[in-house]
């Protein structure tokens, strides 16, 4: 349970300012607004990519590397 429903407040997931998509997981989530929130919600990287879901999964990942490869070399 989250805090917000813990103190009585409706909680449906995490909605998108950009788009209005609301996401019910946290896999879903994290796919569309990234690991962490430098990087650029999936709405609009779609935009520039062509609507291709794929690439955006290719992208989160290879943002998922980086995040880890910064952090083992202290960057």
């Amino acid at each position: 349970m989250t805090n917000a429903q813990l103190n009585g407040a409706y909680f449906d997931g995490w909605q998108c300012f950009h788009c209005g998509e609301i996401f019910t997981t946290v896999g879903g989530a994290q796919v569309h607004f990234g690991a962490t929130p430098n990087y650029k919600p999936g709405c609009l990287v779609k935009v520039e990519l062509g609507h291709e879901r794929s690439l955006l999964m290719s992208l989160r990942d290879a943002e998922a590397k980086l995040d880890g490869l910064r952090r083992a070399t202290g960057l």
